[in-house]
């Protein structure tokens, strides 16, 4: 590697919590109401809790794989052949997140900010500001994440609290929503919401030890379950089922709820920074990771010329799924069909791994 990269505890913490959080203020608060109806939140705590087992097992296989990312293990276990096929289906799961994040803000921002501009322009910025950001590096980013993550924390403190006026209790009954069945059952469909607990593996090699990635891991869970439960809740007790599956932007429909006295009747313009920042954050720190996979995989030099063409690539691929709608459509399908490879990866590549040395000890 050309440059020495280390990601303390609470970098990587915050890190993944953003990655994990960022998917709750655009597009899946609307799929899990579907679902759920106003249970939703307790599908987010369910969903959380699987999500930590099955991290809880990939690092307990940790310790017979080492620090390795799951790149690293298919080409011990199967050189550069199965280095390649894994690497091809870890930047397709990425890919469709990233698409559906890319497409879901632009819309977002024009649907909000700039109604008459279009999105071919949004999209153009947007390429343009995440690459700038991935080009400073995962370093400077995870520093800048750890720094503003506590702003964007206080920030949903306030507006769950400042919602409370406005909770009706009727909204939460019936406690398990459309069915049971529907969350336990059902709801395993909606687990990409923490699938991005992959990145986590991805980046184990620039972290100093394993206390980094258990502690910055578990914690990214804890947070990212507290803050997607305290939103989802808060906007099913402001909106009664079935309203509360109708709206893309959940989050933002609950700032605009937010009014504090004569001078401050405009809370949304506050959550309106908040939220593009944090998907700002969001992509570049993707974009970096998706040209370090492609990097390491391929054995190239340096990953900075790559970033120009896979934001543009990113970009592309946004644009072209239609309207919102059809891209929702098609994403949420993409998703199901993908959402247990961030899971089990690390958890095959492992047991691949131990089957190797087992076979030829060192």
């Amino acid at each position: 590697m050309n440059e020495v990269i280390e990601i303390n505890e609470k970098e990587m913490k915050f890190l993944i919590t953003n990655l994990l959080v960022t998917k709750v203020l655009f597009t899946f608060p609307r799929g899990l109401f579907q679902n759920s109806g106003n249970a939703a939140w307790i599908q987010v705590i369910y969903m959380g809790m699987i999500a930590w087992l099955m991290l809880e097992i990939s690092f307990w296989l940790y310790r017979f794989s080492g620090k390795r990312s799951v790149i690293q293990l298919a080409e011990c276990v199967g050189k550069k052949p199965l280095k390649i096929i894994v690497c091809l289906i870890v930047l397709l799961v990425v890919g469709v997140h990233m698409t559906i994040g890319m497409r879901a803000f632009s819309e977002s921002v024009k649907i909000i900010l700039l109604p008459k501009s279009r999105i071919e322009y949004i999209l153009i910025l947007f390429i343009i500001t995440v690459s700038i950001g991935a080009a400073c590096g995962i370093s400077a980013l995870a520093m800048i994440n750890a720094m503003f993550f506590l702003f964007f924390t206080a920030a949903v403190t306030i507006l769950v609290i400042s919602l409370v006026p406005y909770f009706k209790l009727n909204n939460i009954f019936p406690v398990f929503g459309t069915d049971s069945k529907h969350i336990f059952v059902n709801g395993l469909n909606d687990l990409s919401l923490f699938s991005d607990v992959l990145t986590l593996n991805l980046l184990m090699p620039y972290c100093k030890d394993m206390n980094v990635i258990k502690k910055g891991g578990r914690n990214a869970i804890f947070l990212a379950t507290a803050i997607s439960t305290a939103l989802v809740m808060a906007y099913g007790l402001c909106f009664p089922y079935p309203s509360s599956k109708e709206y893309i932007m959940a989050a933002y429909q609950l700032s605009r709820m937010v009014k504090a006295g004569e001078y401050f009747q405009r809370f949304e313009a506050f959550f309106e920074f908040v939220w593009s920042l944090t998907q700002l954050l969001h992509m570049s720190i993707y974009i970096w990771v998706v040209c370090d996979i492609i990097k390491n995989s391929f054995a190239l030099a340096n990953s900075k010329r790559l970033i120009p063409c896979v934001t543009a690539t990113i970009g592309w691929m946004a644009f072209c799924t239609g309207s919102i709608g059809e891209m929702l459509t098609m994403s949420k399908t993409m998703i199901r069909c993908t959402y247990p490879i961030p899971y089990l990866l690390p958890v095959i590549m492992s047991l691949l791994y131990m089957a190797v040395r087992r076979r030829n000890p060192e």
